[in-house]
Order: structure tokens, then sequence, then C-alpha cells
């Protein structure tokens, strides 16, 4: 009993020792060893409706895709590579062979969201200088079903964030750290060990909201008739369960698709 306590205790002064005491001498070598960035990688919490059985759907998730990225260094013959890739996504000529010929760039992103499908048949052509990476990003399944009370998520410099709607007032909830890192269990009690006891967390988690999807998608339509006979700037509407206070459904037109928000010339539809 003693030998394993003795043992213990010399374990845990060295670990004290190399990852608190030493940090900054082993700060390189430790990230190469335990420490993998997550960043690349988007993810964020959803936000549902809920359907009069109770019942929640998704109204904002996360997609998954592939997205394919080229090392211009690497490829000899441009115009081959681009007629192979055509086959199977849209491609820009322009912007192709703009982006082949920066040689001096190791990584060119050329389309972003490709189905498993057409990512496979790419993978197959073993194309020199040619990478197919795995990536997510917001969906919103209704479409521009609800879209100026869910918001949306888009670029606040390098940082994706709720921009509008419930994916901003809720970013904090919604939002998971994309600047997080994934340790080993010692660095995450000994580099950590103040925070993790004195801090409170951020929560996260997800936001379902009362909204009940068909309720929703009449009342869209109904103030579309309304804004199409009066040819009104803006029509709203609101329905209530006059019971509970919940909030079943929030309109207002013109609106726009979420998925496709930055085709939007007119900001005041925002």
């Amino acid at each position: 009993m003693v030998l394993v306590i003795l043992l213990g205790a010399l374990f845990s002064v060295r670990l004290f020792m190399l990852q608190v005491v030493q940090a900054g001498k082993f700060t390189e070598r430790a990230e190469r060893q335990y420490v993998t960035p997550s960043s690349s990688v988007f993810d964020r919490g959803t936000i549902y409706f809920t359907k009069r059985d109770g019942t929640t759907v998704a109204a904002a998730t996360v997609a998954s895709g592939f997205k394919l990225a080229i090392a211009p260094a690497q490829i000899t013959d441009s115009e081959a590579v681009y007629s192979a890739l055509r086959q199977y996504i849209e491609l820009d000529r322009q912007d192709f062979f703009s982006r082949a010929a920066k040689k001096n760039d190791p990584y060119e992103e050329i389309a972003n969201r490709i189905s498993k499908a057409n990512a496979d048949a790419i993978t197959a052509l073993e194309l020199p200088g040619v990478s197919i990476f795995k990536e997510k990003w917001r969906f919103y399944p209704g479409g521009s079903l609800a879209a100026k009370t869910l918001g949306f998520v888009s670029y606040k410099q390098d940082t994706l964030l709720g921009r509008y709607g419930l994916e901003r007032s809720y970013n904090e909830v919604l939002t998971r750290n994309p600047d997080s890192f994934y340790v080993n269990f010692f660095a995450e009690i000994f580099a950590n060990l103040q925070s993790t006891i004195f801090k409170n967390k951020q929560t996260i988690g997800d936001v379902v909201t009362t909204i009940e999807p068909s309720v929703q998608s009449m009342l869209e339509a109904a103030v579309e008739r309304v804004e199409s006979q009066w040819q009104s700037d803006g029509v709203g509407g609101i329905v209530m369960d006059p019971h509970t206070g919940d909030i079943l459904a929030l309109a207002h037109v013109p609106s726009f698709d979420l998925n496709e928000y930055g085709k939007v010339s007119d900001v005041s539809r925002y």
C-alpha cells in the first residue's frame, strides 16, 4: 500500500513539474503530442420547432459534406484537371485557373458542399494536387420558413457567429467553441485547475422554440397574400396560444431563404 501511494505521488509530482512548472519549455513539444485543433470543423447547437404532438423538428442544424482543395505546385496540367473535375462539380473556369496559377500557395479551396457520391468519384480519379476534405455548415431545412425569427450564421472577421434572430440571441448557448482543443487528461487537470474549480463554465445546448411548423407555414402564406393584394412595404403577424402565451408562429414579409441569405440585395429585408 505504501509503495502504491509513493508511486502515485511520484507520478503526480512529475506530471505537475512537466505540465505546469516547466510548461513554457515544453509547450511546443506538448502541442505536437496531445493537442488537436478542432477549429477546422464547424459545429453548432440545433434550433428546434415544436409540433402539435410535442415532438421536435430541426429548424437550424449542421449539415455534413465535403470540400475540394488543390495544391497548385503539384498540378502540371491545369486543363486536364479542370476538365476532370467539372464532370462532377460546377467550376468557374477563370476562377479555377487563377487559383491553379498560384504555384507558391500550398492550399486553395475550389469548391464546397460536395455530396459524398461526387466526393468519392473525384477521389477515385487520383488527380495529383487535388484533395477532398470533410466539412460541416449551417443548414436550414425549412429554407425561408421563420427566416426572420431564426436568423442566420455568418462570419465576423474569421469567426462564424449568430448574426441575426435567435442565432444571435442565443449565440453563446449554440456555440461549440471553435477554438477549443482536445487535450489529455493530466494536461486538462493541471493546466486548467483554477478555471475548472473556480469559474462557471459557459452553458451550451440546443434551443427549443414553441413555433409550430405547420402553423408557421400557414401564417406566412396568409401575410404573403395580404402583401400581394395591397402591395404593402411589409406585412407581419403573430399566432399565440391565449391559454399559455406560447408563440406558435411569427411571420413578416418580404422574407428570404436562410440557406442563401447572401443573395439578398436589399438589406432592409433583415
